[in-house]
C-alpha cells in the first residue's frame, strides 16, 4: 500500500513537473522583447536586423495611399545601398494592402550611427517618425536603439501670430514653452521639465548670425540643408538654415541627447510670412 502510493506521488510530481516545463516555454516564446538601449546586441529590435556592419530595415506600409518612408536625417558614416517596397505575393497589389519597405544600409567607419525616418504622404501631414542609433564596437554593429514617434499622439500643436507671420511647429508632449516676439525675431522656448536651459525654435534674418567660438557641419533635414554648430567639447550650440529658420540650445546640456527629437521637432516647423 506505502508503495503504490509513493509511486502515485512520484507520478504526480513527474506531471507537475512537465506541467511547469511547459508553461515556462510558453511564457518566454510569447514574452514581449525588451526595448534594445544598445548594450545588449539584440540580433533583431522591431524589424531592424544587423550583421558586422550591414543593416536591414523593414517597415509596414500600405499599398496605393500615396504614404512613404522618407530619410530625414543621418549621419555620414551611414550609407544606404537600396530600397524598396513591395508586397508578400506574386500579382500586383490592389490599394489598401499592407506591403513592406525594405532599406539596406552598412556603417562605413568604427563609430555609431544614427537614422531618422519618416512615413509621409505629399499635402499631408506627417504620419510617423522612427529614429534608429546603431551602436558599433568598432568591428561590428552591436546593438540598436529604436524610438516610434506617432504625430498626432506624442505631439502638441503650437500655432501663434507673430509680428512678421504666422509660425507652426509641433512640440513633444510633456514639454514647456513660451512665446518670444521681439525686433522681428519671433518664435517659441521650449522646456524639458525638471531640466535647465531651453531651446530657440526662432524664425528671423540671419544674415548678422554669427558665432565664431564653434565648429560647424552641414546636415540635412528632409530635404533642406541646415548648419549645425558645436562648441570644443561637441557640445551642440545651434542650427540653422541660413536664411530664417535658427535652433539655438540656451545652456541645455540635456539636448546632446535629445537631437533626433529635435531635428524631428524642426522638420515639423513651419513659418507663414506676411507679405510685404
Amino acid at each position: 500500500m506505502y508503495n503504490t502510493i509513493r509511486k502515485k506521488v512520484n507520478i504526480m510530481k513527474k506531471l507537475l513537473s512537465l506541467v511547469l516545463c511547459v508553461l515556462l516555454m510558453a511564457s518566454c516564446k510569447n514574452a514581449p522583447a525588451e526595448n534594445n538601449n544598445g548594450k545588449k546586441g539584440e540580433p533583431e529590435v522591431e524589424g531592424i536586423t544587423f550583421e558586422d556592419r550591414n543593416i536591414t530595415v523593414k517597415l509596414d506600409f500600405t499599398e496605393g495611399t500615396g504614404f512613404e518612408w522618407l530619410v530625414v536625417n543621418k549621419t555620414d558614416n551611414l550609407n544606404i545601398t537600396d530600397d524598396s517596397y513591395h508586397v508578400d505575393r506574386d500579382e500586383p497589389a490592389s490599394t489598401g494592402e499592407s506591403g513592406i519597405y525594405t532599406m539596406n544600409c552598412s556603417i562605413i567607419d568604427d563609430n555609431n550611427a544614427d537614422l531618422i525616418l519618416k512615413m509621409e504622404r505629399k499635402g499631408d501631414m506627417t504620419a510617423q517618425y522612427i529614429s534608429l542609433r546603431f551602436y558599433s564596437d568598432g568591428t561590428k554593429i552591436m546593438g540598436v536603439d529604436r524610438k516610434n514617434y506617432i504625430v498626432n499622439n506624442d505631439f502638441e500643436v503650437l500655432y501663434e501670430r507673430f509680428s512678421v507671420g504666422g509660425l507652426l511647429m509641433q512640440m513633444l508632449k510633456g514639454w514647456e514653452y513660451e512665446t518670444y516676439d521681439k525686433n522681428g525675431t519671433c518664435g517659441f522656448l521650449l522646456r524639458v521639465e525638471g531640466e535647465k536651459g531651453e531651446i530657440e525654435y526662432l524664425y528671423t534674418d540671419l544674415k548678422e548670425f554669427k558665432d565664431k567660438n564653434s565648429f560647424e557641419e552641414k546636415i540635412m533635414v528632409s530635404d533642406k540643408e541646415y548648419t549645425v554648430g558645436y562648441d570644443k567639447d561637441h557640445n551642440i550650440l545651434y542650427m540653422h538654415d541660413g536664411e530664417n529658420v535658427l535652433v539655438r540650445l540656451s545652456k541645455a546640456k540635456w539636448a546632446n541627447d535629445r537631437l533626433p527629437e529635435i531635428i524631428i521637432m524642426t522638420d515639423l516647423m513651419d513659418m507663414e510670412p506676411y507679405n510685404g
